[in-house]
């Protein structure tokens, strides 16, 4: 079994600030030292695990935002794309890992966030600017119109699920607040 499946499993069921070498083995992972190898330490593992994810997700938005498709449809196809990403249980797990070693090591929050919006933001604000360049859409700044996508897609949602007081978000709630999402995009963003 994947290591990384192993260690979001032991996260997810004991909370991140209880996870340990332990619990991972004893979930099947095999000995610390088999843990480890291909990684360094806990902190590695956690690495190897965020950069996974994120390559799998970039991968996702990049093909969400097909330029020869209406804009809607593409950012439709981005919006459920990110909000699934984001609000999704790996996510949420490791965000709370994150979270729980920030005051003593920013090291994973930095890598989520080199890894996730930093890698993702430039991906539609390229989109952006192309629709931009065909008519479709109108703005001074591609990072600014990219940026108020990522808030009417997110709102608070993330903050919810990191705290535990939001279920995760079913397929039908996800479409349903894309489709919200982008309509006010438009209205904000679409040509005159």
């Amino acid at each position: 079994e994947d290591i990384g499946e192993v260690e979001m499993r032991v996260c997810g069921k004991r909370g991140d600030e209880k996870r340990s070498e332990r619990a991972v083995d004893r979930e099947g992972a095999g000995s610390k030292e088999t843990l480890y190898a291909g990684c360094g330490e806990k902190q590695g593992l956690l690495s190897a695990v965020i950069r996974r994810n994120a390559s799998q997700g970039q991968d996702i938005l990049r093909a969400s935002l097909v330029l020869d498709q209406p804009p809607e449809r593409a950012l439709h196809s981005f919006g459920s794309a990110l909000l699934e990403l984001l609000l999704g249980d790996a996510a949420v797990v490791l965000n709370r890992a994150a979270i729980c070693e920030a005051s003593a090591d920013s090291t994973l929050g930095v890598m989520i966030a080199r890894h996730g919006r930093d890698e993702a933001l430039p991906v539609l604000t390229t989109y952006l600017r192309a629709q931009q360049s065909n008519g479709f859409l109108q703005f001074d700044k591609a990072e600014e119109a990219a940026g108020t996508l990522i808030g009417l897609l997110m709102g608070d949602h993330q903050i919810r699920r990191l705290l535990g007081v939001a279920p995760p978000p079913t397929p039908e709630w996800i479409e349903q607040r894309a489709r919200v999402a982008v309509s006010q995009f438009l209205k904000l963003f679409g040509p005159i």
